[in-house]
């Protein structure tokens, strides 16, 4: 059978079939002839998910990562993506796979403001794969990965996948996932090139996901036509809220606005091409909202003009406790200098 180095050599390069190959090609993945093989012949399977991820990576040949060990231990799965070579990928997303008591899973990169590398390069007549190279082929196996832990978790708090290049096969991929997620409270997705089009396709499930309080799409390309996207979404679940509210007080109750699922943070920091327009969009989409409670718009080219309309929307919303637009350098004097002490 061969190893996992040689198998992935013959994947597609958009990664449509990559996971089911690997499975099919690596014992590591799914339930099949590898590990009912390891289950008669080897030890018992160690039930800590720590012990696990160390008895797969005895498994694989490769080292544990001491930082992801002791984020297992407490039920939490954080991984740069950057120290890991091939060798190392398949413990990792098997613990996405089987980590349903899993609360927090965050993949980061720390590249983002390298130049990007080359995909190869030749060191003694030996050709070596970049860190790049690595991650892209892996991308595709971890999004699913992560869209089956979203939809059988019931444990899953907070999802962090920052800085990292998924195009849009994988954001639909996450998508789905979320539309079920029954437990998820933070999404990040800071440093992530989804743009506008990526952003379409969640705010469908953001739609509906309405566990989802604090959703981060700092840095991710999205402009004015993004923000009357997100807009929408506020909107939709706005018009549940107030649905909610008037069907418990016909039973003689007050509802109680704090609890009501929904959105509580968005942050929108570092997307320049936001501007006036988009700063305008969303101040006309708070001016009767009740459930947002925080709104960052740090450096998001936004000039007086639409800072006042953020100002204007604060007259009538009282429910807005953190509204952060420091770094707007177009921003002059305005009439409510206490916002920026």
């Amino acid at each position: 059978m061969p190893d996992c180095i040689d198998s992935m050599r013959y994947v597609s390069r958009d990664g449509s079939d990559l996971l089911s190959d690997i499975e099919g090609l690596h014992p590591l993945f799914g339930e099949g002839r590898g590990v009912s093989m390891a289950a008669q012949d080897g030890p018992r399977q160690p039930r800590n998910l720590r012990a696990q991820y160390e008895h797969l990576c005895v498994r694989e040949g490769t080292a544990p990562i001491q930082e992801v060990s002791d984020g297992l231990e407490s039920l939490q799965l954080h991984v740069n993506v950057d120290r890991l070579r091939r060798p190392r990928w398949p413990p990792v997303i098997k613990c996405v796979q089987m980590g349903k008591t899993l609360t927090d899973i965050s993949f980061k990169s720390t590249r983002c403001a390298e130049p990007r590398l080359s995909e190869v390069r030749t060191v003694r007549r030996r050709t070596v794969e970049q860190p790049e190279e690595n991650l892209r082929h892996m991308l595709p196996v971890l999004c699913k990965a992560i869209a089956e832990c979203l939809d059988s978790s019931q444990a899953l708090i907070s999802l962090r996948l920052e800085f990292l290049q998924l195009n849009l096969g994988e954001i639909g991929a996450l998508a789905g996932g979320l539309a079920h997620s029954s437990s998820l409270h933070t999404l990040s997705l800071a440093g992530c090139p989804i743009t506008n089009r990526g952003l379409e396709v969640l705010c469908r499930s953001l739609r509906i996901a309405t566990t989802v309080q604090c959703v981060d799409f700092s840095s991710c390309g999205i402009t004015s036509h993004g923000v009357e996207l997100l807009t929408k979404v506020i909107q939709n679940q706005a018009m549940n809220r107030h649905a909610q509210a008037w069907a418990g007080s016909l039973r003689y109750r007050c509802p109680d606005l704090d609890v009501m699922p929904g959105l509580r943070r968005l942050s929108l920091n570092r997307n320049p091409l936001i501007g006036d327009r988009g700063a305008i969009a969303i101040a006309d989409a708070l001016q009767d909202e009740l459930w947002l409670k925080a709104l960052d718009l740090q450096a998001c080219g936004i000039s007086n003009f639409g800072a006042d309309s953020l100002i204007t929307m604060l007259k009538s919303n009282s429910s807005i406790v953190v509204l952060d637009i420091r770094g707007n350098h177009l921003i002059g004097e305005i009439k409510c200098p206490h916002l920026f002490p």
